[in-house]
């Protein structure tokens, strides 16, 4: 995980986890050695930046180098399928 000069950006926030959950992230934050903010920071991170669903790389004519079927005439209802709608089931589930 890469912060670099965004660690001086940090911002103070309050998150409320149940009492599970807080558990968990004491017993991780022990076992590692790491405070509990940076396990939440980089759990934020993984599921928010990190994990983003892929794009084509490029739409338009010609052949594509990967075999994902997209081209010109497909490429709104793949991006309907493939990207909007996950996300749209990942704030739905949050």
């Amino acid at each position: 995980m890469v912060y670099g000069k965004h660690m001086s950006e940090n911002r103070k926030t309050t998150v409320y986890l149940t009492s599970h959950l807080q558990r968990l992230l004491k017993i991780r934050a022990r076992r590692t050695r790491q405070p509990e903010a940076l396990l939440i920071r980089e759990a934020l991170t993984a599921y928010l930046v990190e994990e983003r669903p892929a794009l084509p790389a490029f739409v338009g004519s010609g052949t594509s180098r990967l075999d994902d079927g997209v081209d010109s005439t497909n490429v709104k209802s793949w991006v309907r399928e493939n990207w909007i709608e996950d996300i749209e089931r990942k704030r739905d589930n949050a």
